[in-house]
């Protein structure tokens, strides 16, 4: 994840790498969804995914990964 995370830093391609964590960050969650780093992926995604909502807005994968992260969110992490 870290890699990811350098690359959306760096890369020009940031809707890729933003897609790519965000599904990454599904899988990472159901295999450990108590572990401490989960809620900080979770959160990154969400903001990356807001991000790339606002200049792409009429990229459908976009709000699709919005929706299944912010479900995640709700069912992992405590209000």
């Amino acid at each position: 994840m870290e890699r990811l995370e350098e690359c959306h830093r760096r890369d020009k391609r940031k809707l890729y790498h933003t897609l790519k964590y965000a599904s990454n960050t599904l899988k990472y969650a159901e295999r450990y969804p108590n572990d401490p780093l989960c809620n900080q992926y979770i959160e990154n995604a969400l903001l990356w995914l807001v991000e790339a909502n606002r200049e792409r807005a009429e990229h459908r994968g976009i709000r699709n990964m919005m929706k299944q992260i912010t479900a995640l969110k709700h069912n992992i992490i405590p209000n």
